[in-house]
């Protein structure tokens, strides 16, 4: 899939994550405490936002990294604070 995207994220995102299989058509990016799930449109160069979660806790937790499983139809996310690694279900962002 080639094209250019507008993803409006905050200015801080940690990291963009493609879709590791499949058609490329969804794209994760972590910003500060938000994961936002993105569906990239073919007839769009706008990317709209599918699903979103945010990390919760005390004190001021971000996101430092992600990584994306290409195993169970891509439906899992893995992520990383400064205390915790936490996996994610995709279907439901819990």
């Amino acid at each position: 899939l080639l094209g250019v995207y507008k993803l409006h994220v905050c200015p801080f995102a940690s990291s963009v994550l493609w879709e590791p299989m499949g058609d490329g058509k969804r794209v994760i990016s972590l910003a500060d405490n938000h994961a936002l799930l993105w569906d990239l449109q073919e007839s769009s160069t706008q990317a709209m936002v599918s699903s979103t979660a945010t990390l919760e806790g005390k004190g001021q937790l971000k996101f430092i990294s992600g990584k994306w499983s290409p195993h169970h139809n891509c439906s899992q996310l893995t992520t990383a604070n400064d205390t915790t690694i936490r996996g994610w279900d995709l279907r439901t962002m819990r």
